[in-house]
């Protein structure tokens, strides 16, 4: 991966010209790339000469705020960093977090949606007044991180974000713990077959074996009959002289 590339010529043309004047960059000095690329590596941060369009999801140039206190873009000379993007780094592992703890708890209880299963139903009273415990935690978290990051109190806000790690992971253990109590049923038109419960595999089963069972102890009549049979047919009765 390469950060910034470090010349040994002193300035170079950037290219562009603003009121007659074409603005020049010093490529000896690399404080400005190098800052930059840890801004947008390490913070995600996109270049301030850089928007987002939402609609063809890409991100694309707007020269409007290349300048100013900024280390992205040739059009500013500034080593500073602006409040704006210094806002924008202290933001973004708070939402990094809330963002990874929420998508990992939609995931699970997304499972119990497509098999239609109420996850309280699924679980025991004390399991299932657990998870509303934490679920309630997990929401109250969630709110005091956005209201603690509207005030700018980075660092609490920050904690509270660390901290739904806990939550989660309480979380998806009552849900696969809840995956246990759940068995799959054939369904015919939306209809669901009861018979394909566990009990009615289990009956079904039973009344196989008892008729393969008759269907054995029938042959093996059959068969006895059959030699009785053939006895009495080839027997005999010796003629008296």
């Amino acid at each position: 991966m390469v950060i910034a590339v470090r010349t040994q010529s002193s300035r170079k043309a950037a290219g562009f010209q603003c009121t007659g004047n074409e603005p020049q960059f010093d490529t000896s000095d690399v404080t400005r790339p190098v800052l930059a690329s840890l801004l947008e590596s390490l913070y995600g941060l996109l270049p301030t000469e850089s928007f987002l369009n939402v609609a063809k999801n890409e991100s694309q140039l707007d020269l409007l705020w290349a300048t100013g206190l900024t280390p992205f873009s040739y059009l500013s000379s500034s080593q500073e960093i602006s409040f704006a993007i210094r806002e924008a780094a202290l933001r973004a592992p708070v939402f990094g977090n809330v963002e990874r703890n929420l998508r990992l708890v939609s995931e699970a209880v997304d499972h119990f949606q497509d098999f239609e299963v109420d996850i309280c139903a699924a679980l025991s009273k004390l399991d299932c007044a657990e998870f509303a415990m934490r679920w309630g935690l997990l929401h109250y978290k969630v709110t005091r991180t956005m209201s603690l990051l509207s005030v700018g109190n980075y660092q609490h806000s920050l904690y509270f974000s660390r901290s739904l790690r806990f939550e989660t992971a309480a979380l998806k253990y009552l849900l696969k713990e809840a995956e246990k109590s759940i068995y799959p049923r054939l369904r015919c038109d939306g209809v669901p077959l009861s018979v394909w419960s566990l009990p009615g595999v289990f009956l079904f089963s039973c009344v196989c074996v008892v008729v393969v069972l008759l269907v054995i102890v029938a042959k093996v009549l059959i068969s006895k009959t059959g030699v009785l049979t053939a006895a009495r047919t080839s027997y005999t009765k010796p003629k008296v002289i």
